[in-house]
């Protein structure tokens, strides 16, 4: 006696065996006719320049501070270009003519490019908020210090007490 999955298994692969007499055969695409490149998405740099001088960061802590955001910027524009182009290929896979792709591909290029946009401010907005947050910490401890210089704490009650 087989075991119940041991049965379904064997009852699910004669339907798909008799589903497959009504399956189309794949037709393999004329890539000729859809296969240009897809223009690459234009992913505009931004400049955080102005966010960081709000800030009152010195010259070169805003450089260090914009070189990382560039860098960043850099990856999430490979990634979405990468990842437009991966789309493309696949789309290229199933279509038949270029009328098709012409469809499609204004709603990827959208895509990607707000995907890229909303990413691009995450980033702005998250090393900004970490700016500010490093600073609000720094002026903390500055206000706790105060007046203590270097001292440690058994010196400075020795010269309050004095």
């Amino acid at each position: 006696m087989l075991s119940s999955e041991a049965r379904i298994a064997a009852a699910s692969q004669q339907m798909l065996a008799r589903l497959s007499c009504f399956t189309l055969p794949l037709a393999s695409p004329d890539i000729s006719l859809c296969s240009r490149p897809p223009r690459s998405l234009h992913l505009e740099t931004l400049d955080i320049s102005d966010d960081l001088a709000q800030f009152s960061c010195t010259p070169a802590t805003s450089a260090v501070l914009q070189r990382i955001f560039n860098e960043a910027q850099t990856r999430l524009q490979d990634v979405h270009q990468h990842n437009f182009e991966r789309t493309w290929r696949d789309l290229v896979a199933t279509c038949h003519s270029d009328e098709v792709w012409q469809m499609y591909e204004g709603p990827v290029r959208n895509r990607y490019m707000g995907e890229f946009l909303g990413a691009q401010d995450q980033l702005r907005r998250s090393l900004l908020q970490t700016v500010h947050q490093a600073l609000d910490r720094a002026g903390r401890q500055l206000a706790g210090d105060a007046g203590r210089g270097n001292f440690s704490a058994e010196v400075v009650e020795l010269l309050e007490r004095a």
